[in-house]
């Protein structure tokens, strides 16, 4: 069961994968007040990203839900059932045990499958099946047809945290000004979930008292590297050339692409940047096999 208010994010959607139900009751409050029921395939056009409510989904679609009393023989209850209107129904009884009024209580639910099985006194397998028997509770071996998701999850969110606006920029500014990010390379939502990642955007402080440390310094002169930097918030001194030419940059300035090229490569005339001025913020994404080696400080 889930919960109507429960948002469809990466972590939601893989739990209901996950579980190998094609139909699953959403209840509002209580887990006994059933109000909806989410079929599986509804989730075809719902993207993580847009962390939309469950209840969105389940109105739009207004699957009607079925309710069944616990007295119902299999044979009228088959009957229901092929009459189209579904394939899943909730049990429930009218308890009027103790001081007030009667209520409807819900006990379970029943599905098609669960009618026939008991008709023909066997049980049915499928890939979806957590149990070989419903009675006596015998589980499938648990690795079988087991799917995991967990690669695919963000298991920690990202320390800094900047605007939507500003994301919206990154994206449009990587996607037409930097030929490697362009949608001929990479796609919009790929460019997107890279820039999500809880390892890209980096924070950077200056210290004063400590001008020459390591940690300022994005590039350095003869260091090899395999990342791609690009500056939101804040300045970078470059020093480059063997003149050691000096100069600043700000936000949106970039440096790194021969980094995510397939080869390693090697800038005789490259430049290195190191923070100043408080903090900056930079996006970096890794190449992987490549490397830039810069000849400056």
């Amino acid at each position: 069961m889930i919960h109507t208010d429960a948002v469809l994010d990466f972590n939601t959607m893989s739990e209901i994968m996950e579980s190998g139900y094609t139909r699953i009751p959403v209840y509002d409050t209580e887990r006994s007040n059933i109000v909806d029921i989410l079929y599986v395939k509804d989730l075809a056009f719902v993207d993580p990203d847009d962390c939309t409510t469950l209840k969105t989904v389940t109105k739009f679609y207004n699957h009607p839900v079925h309710f069944v009393f616990h007295d119902t023989k299999l044979d009228a209850m088959l009957e229901e059932f092929k009459k189209g209107k579904s394939h899943l129904a909730i049990v429930q009884k009218v308890n009027n045990e103790g001081e007030g009024d009667p209520f409807y209580e819900v006990l379970g639910l029943v599905t098609l499958e669960d009618v026939i099985e008991e008709i023909i006194k066997s049980e049915i397998l499928d890939e979806s099946d957590l149990y070989t028997d419903n009675r006596n509770r015998k589980k499938v071996d648990p690795d079988k047809n087991k799917r995991d998701f967990s690669a695919f999850k963000h298991e920690r969110e990202s320390k800094v945290k900047i605007s939507p606006q500003l994301m919206l920029a990154v994206h449009r500014f990587l996607a037409t000004e930097v030929s490697l990010f362009s949608p001929l390379q990479i796609s919009d939502k790929v460019l997107l979930r890279i820039l999500k990642h809880p390892d890209v955007i980096q924070e950077i402080k200056f210290n004063e008292n400590d001008k020459r440390s390591q940690q300022h310094y994005l590039y350095q002169r003869g260091k090899p590297v395999d990342f791609f930097v690009l500056i939101l918030q804040g300045r970078v001194e470059v020093e480059a050339g063997n003149e050691n030419m000096k100069f600043e940059t700000g936000p949106f300035s970039y440096y790194g692409v021969m980094a995510l090229t397939s080869s390693v490569l090697y800038n005789n005339t490259g430049a290195a940047g190191r923070a100043l001025n408080g903090t900056h913020l930079t996006a970096g994404t890794s190449a992987g096999r490549a490397s830039l080696c810069t000849d400056a400080v």
